[in-house]
């Protein structure tokens, strides 16, 4: 009887400890498959969410956001701006996107550092005197060439004087969708998506149409800039061998009726993209008279404030063509 006790007693004591390592296996399988599912890490992330990440997630589900980045390293008081009035301006920059839908990310030297050719770039930049603004201008393009954010890498690139008008965060993502390299404002860089090839192969055409010396350069040579050895390299080089798919005009300045001073909505809402360039400024100011009223404007202050002058103009723009406020 005794001996019957324990045999049962045994089986029980089996089967218990079945039990118990049949339920921690379970338990930690459930775990596994909670830590190693993205979509399941992804459903406790909000909109904050770091600009490198492809996919946000609201109250709807998953939203896929493009990333529009920019490059500013600060350079001190430059271009008929302090750098306070270069802040507002990135700031005025970095609002007007997001309030568009699209994530945005702003580059600095440390990215462009990332590009195992940035000592060789930069050297040459230095040996032909070239200004510490437009050797900054360069850096942006090594930057670009560098990120690899998703399987083609790259992305889109705006200068942060560069506010969306016509390009939506879903066109965004559907020209990110198309190969090689797309200029939206022709040889001027102020609007560009390429991969991160397409970035890399133009980054090097450019150097190739660099002088060799700056002593050897002659009167009337052009500036070494970013924007003028773009155009020479698409006048030396085929599309083809840059990877250029798109070459447009579609970037323009503030777009007041003279009259009136109402945006010229048809006409905002066909353009990708304002590009309050330092021209387009004076120009709006000295001879069209379109500049936007903001407090404490003068003949004096109107380059340095860019940023307060973006931000009326985005306004005015989505409440008078958008019916949405920024």
């Amino acid at each position: 009887m005794m001996n019957t006790f324990f045999n049962m007693s045994r089986k029980r004591t089996k089967r218990s400890i079945v039990l118990i390592f049949a339920l921690f296996a379970l338990a930690l399988l459930n775990r596994n498959d909670s830590s190693e599912n993205p979509s399941r890490k992804r459903a406790g992330r909000g909109l904050s969410g770091s600009s490198e990440d492809k996919e946000n997630v609201d109250a709807a589900g998953a939203v896929e956001k493009p990333i529009m980045h920019t490059f500013f390293e600060p350079n001190g008081p430059c271009c008929g701006m302090t750098e306070a009035g270069h802040v507002n301006l990135v700031e005025a920059w970095e609002l007007s996107w997001q309030s568009r839908g699209w994530d945005t990310k702003i580059l600095t030297k440390e990215d462009a550092l990332k590009n195992p050719e940035f000592d060789m770039y930069d050297k040459k930049l230095a040996d032909l005197n070239v200004s510490e603004y437009n050797r900054r201008c360069f850096w942006r393009w090594l930057a670009m060439a560098s990120i690899s954010n998703d399987s083609e890498g790259g992305g889109w690139m705006s200068d942060y004087d560069t506010f969306p008008l016509g390009l939506t965060a879903e066109e965004g993502l559907e020209i990110a969708k198309q190969p090689g390299f797309k200029s939206y404002s022709l040889h001027i860089p102020n609007i560009i998506h390429a991969t991160a090839a397409a970035w890399d192969r133009v980054m090097h055409a450019m150097l190739r149409v660099m002088p060799e010396e700056y002593e050897k350069r002659q009167p009337g040579d052009p500036q070494v800039t970013d924007m003028l050895m773009l155009l020479d390299a698409k006048n030396q080089f085929n599309d083809e061998s840059m990877m250029i798919t798109e070459w447009k005009s579609e970037s323009r300045g503030f777009m007041y009726n003279e009259t009136t001073l109402e945006i010229l909505c048809d006409a905002a809402r066909v353009a990708k993209v304002a590009h309050l360039s330092h021209s387009d400024c004076e120009r709006a100011y000295e001879k069209l008279h379109t500049y936007p009223q903001i407090d404490g404007l003068s003949s004096t202050n109107f380059i340095e404030k860019r940023g307060e002058a973006a931000l009326k103009y985005m306004n005015d723009y989505r409440e008078q063509c958008l019916d949405t406020e920024l």
